[in-house]
């Protein structure tokens, strides 16, 4: 049997949707890859630091 005469082929894995998905999937992943890196390493989120200052800022401005 021909796997590229199936129709999984035809009209999955060679849509153009199919291959934009994974083309956008790799991308973001790449570009998210060092915040993950970090996070896994240090323990804690990548942008706390911010996360806290916001709170304060928040807490003195009296805003929820």
């Amino acid at each position: 049997m021909d796997f590229y005469d199936t129709w999984v082929y035809r009209e999955v894995l060679n849509a153009g949707w199919f291959v934009r998905v994974l083309v956008w999937t790799i991308l973001g992943t790449n570009i998210a890859m060092p915040a993950i890196v970090w996070f896994v390493f240090s323990g804690q989120p990548p942008f706390k630091r911010l996360r806290e200052r916001w709170k304060q800022r928040s807490r003195q401005t009296g805003k929820a």
